[in-house]
């Protein structure tokens, strides 16, 4: 009897413990991420505006004075933005920094006590002071939370920052190891945001702060040396300033077109053609993105900190057809052996720049991390905070999870490594991230884009959800990473269509589609399963196993690809009336629909290979035969196969698909390099890992 009472005593206290203990969990609320939900309404166009009318006066409209009501009142937006630590604060506190530097002469003693206020408030790492939802740990942040700890620590080194009660000082020498971390990442492993047209732009603006202001020369030489790396990897996978490939990290705009998605098209026309033109106030309007990242560049160049290389020059504006194989990141298969799991600050940004969470062997890592750093309330980590229900930790339910189901949802958001293959052309590119994370759901990633003219590119993708909204939705992830491959101007890929939702997974749609816009061709045609296009003298032709058919014309989606709205948002927010003129009026989404597995064959000619004419008869008259998980496809004399569980052959030879880390007529180098040496038209250029990284 006694014992019987003494278990139900530990039941009900165990009972009691578990009720409180979910309590607990539950009354963890979320900090908002973005001003939208605090009712607010803040918008960095003041501060670019001041930095503007300062950098030329010519722009100042008529009946505006510069005074200093004036500023204060541009200003205010942006200052409590960054004091309510939203989202991307770092972005927009690096020109206001700038504003500080260049301009202090002409900004009062109030303003710059204002701005200065709020840099030393502000927090710079996920381990000082404060809970919020600002995003610290992609790649891009991670170089741009280090940036400005640095610079504001060197620009104050005595003075006691509130926050964290450390001294500029203090925070140079923490700012430094993570940058040094950084640096010699992106040499050995590459970049995790590989050839990313939006990201590539959050790299270059706070490099281009450091090459500006950092008084560490270890510091400058390294930026200089990071930068052009990136650069190399940009000029190769461009058509002067047309850059828009494959990629880990795409939104709907940044690969539906170079017109309004290519977030670096200002920098690449200044480096490339000194054209110094570029309108940051109309751009702004135009998609509602800020143009801050772009200024800070251009600042940096008209200060006459940096000069491109000329064989990047060169190579960017070569017109031969070149055939480009890259490699950059890592699988989160590869940690291990390479000692990168762990609570090292080294560790930890290898981890969370290649955004792994909650993949196995990395599960307890992070929630140890998440936990340790009060994260369960940031918008980003928010659904780990179930993980620390006392119960859920003692089982290792979290780790269990990850391991029971390797492919939910959540590990699908691991960038992975990509192996790139692109085929450029002085007119196209083709570029294809070949067998990337196959099967897993892919967040934020682009597996095949075709980018053919300024305003016109592409691409088929196996969407993820019916909504308009950055990621993931309509027009940007796949709901399944495709089986994907490349041989010089044609594609071959094939998708499968889930039969049920993994956990974490939003409506299971059943259909692929490719942005294919009827207005942006001079010529099309479609026949059931194939369509063909011609703009100018370059041809395109997409064979598929299921019937195409255009979607009625939605002008949401069609707004999409000019501009992306946050996932926290209302895709309503999309619709704007300065913008709609620039957007698609006739039909452009091709979709096909049906179970089992959608595959295509997308292929490119030119005139000067073949008539259009010509380039139609000779498609219609290859084979292409599709059976369970395989693809066969005849064209040029070759004979291509590929299988869904991972083999491409040419001729029946097995190709290799792990490429090196760079292969092509430019330079050839191995994973894991501490230096390059690029070679062309008798030029040479050795770019160094100068990082003084001890880990």
């Amino acid at each position: 009897m006694n014992l019987l009472i003494f278990i139900v005593v530990l039941l009900a206290v165990f009972v009691i413990y578990l009720i409180l203990d979910i309590k607990r969990v539950v009354s963890i609320k979320m900090f908002p991420v973005l001003p939208e939900m605090d009712n607010l309404t803040l918008s960095p166009d003041g501060l670019m505006r001041i930095y503007e009318y300062f950098r030329d006066s010519s722009l100042i409209p008529e009946g505006i004075e510069l005074t200093e009501s004036y500023i204060l009142e541009e200003l205010s937006d942006i200052i409590q933005y960054i004091n309510s630590r939203y989202d991307c604060a770092d972005f927009w506190c690096q020109l206001l920094f700038r504003l500080y530097k260049d301009f202090s002469n002409k900004l009062t003693p109030k303003v710059k006590d204002l701005i200065k206020k709020t840099f030393l408030d502000f927090k710079f790492w996920i381990d000082q002071p404060g809970v919020d939802s600002m995003c610290y740990w992609s790649e891009n942040h991670t170089l741009l939370f280090s940036t400005l700890e640095f610079l504001f620590g060197q620009e104050w080194p005595d003075e006691v920052f509130s926050n964290s009660n450390l001294s500029g000082k203090e925070h140079m020498k923490l700012a430094k190891e993570r940058i040094m971390y950084w640096v010699d990442q992106r040499f050995k492993f590459g970049f995790f945001e590989w050839y990313s047209n939006n990201y590539f732009n959050e790299d270059m603006g706070p490099l281009a702060q450091l090459i500006d202001y950092v008084e560490d020369e270890e510091i400058l030489t390294c930026s200089i040396e990071v930068l052009n790396l990136l650069l190399f990897e940009v000029v190769t996978h461009c058509i002067g300033s047309r850059f828009c490939v494959v990629s880990s990290r795409l939104y709907s705009d940044n690969k539906a077109s170079n017109q309004f998605g290519n977030r670096i098209k200002a920098i690449l026309t200044a480096l490339l053609y000194n054209d110094f033109n570029y309108d940051a106030i109309k751009e702004s309007k135009l998609i509602h993105i800020d143009t801050h990242m772009v200024l800070c560049f251009l600042g940096m160049l008209r200060n006459g900190k940096y000069k491109l290389p000329e064989i990047l020059k060169e190579i960017a504006l070569d017109s031969t057809t070149r055939i480009i194989k890259s490699s950059n990141g890592l699988n989160p298969s590869e940690y291990k052996q390479l000692g990168l799991i762990g609570q090292h600050d080294y560790q930890t940004i290898a981890q969370f720049s290649n955004e792994i969470f909650v993949n196995p062997g990395f599960a307890k890592n992070t929630f140890k991390y998440f936990k340790k750093n009060r994260l369960f309330s940031s918008f980003f980590s928010y659904p780990m905070k179930y993980a620390d229900i006392g119960i859920v930790r003692f089982l290792q339910l979290l780790p269990l999870l990850s391991r029971l189901d390797k492919k939910f949802w959540f590990t699908g958001i691991a960038l992975s490594r990509g192996n790139v293959y692109t085929y450029r052309t002085k007119d196209y590119i083709m570029s294809t991230a070949v067998k990337c994370y196959l099967d897993y759901c892919g967040d934020q990633h682009h597996i095949a884009l075709i980018t053919l003219r300024e305003d016109l590119n592409v691409f088929t993708m196996y969407p993820t959800t019916c909504k308009f909204v950055a990621t993931p939705g309509y027009w940007s992830g796949n709901r399944r990473m495709p089986m994907s491959v490349q041989d010089e101007a044609i594609n071959m890929t094939i998708f499968r269509i889930a039969k049920r939702k993994r956990l974490g997974e939003f409506k299971n749609l059943k259909m692929t589609h490719t942005l294919f816009p009827k207005e942006r061709f001079d010529e099309y045609l479609l026949e059931d399963k194939r369509v063909f296009g011609r703009r100018g003298d370059t041809y395109i032709a997409i064979l598929s196993n299921q019937t195409l058919k255009y979607k009625q014309y939605d002008e949401k989606s069609a707004m999409s690809l000019i501009r992306h709205v946050h996932p926290s948002l209302s895709e309503n927010m999309l619709l704007d009336n300065d913008t709609k003129k620039y957007m698609l009026k006739e039909e452009f989404d091709l979709c096909a629909e049906g179970d089992g597995y959608h595959m295509y064959v997308t292929e490119l000619s030119d005139n000067t290979k073949e008539t259009f004419e010509r380039f139609t008869e000779r498609i219609k008259s290859n084979d292409f035969l599709c059976e369970d998980a395989t693809l066969e496809y005849h064209s040029n004399g070759k004979i291509y196969f590929v299988d869904y569980r991972g083999d491409f052959k040419i001729d029946n030879v097995l190709q290799d698909i792990e490429y090196k880390r760079f292969d092509s007529d430019y330079c050839v180098a191995e994973r894991m390099l501490e230096k390059i040496k690029i070679e062309f038209n008798n030029k040479v250029l050795e770019i160094r890992n100068r990082s003084t990284s001890n880990f």
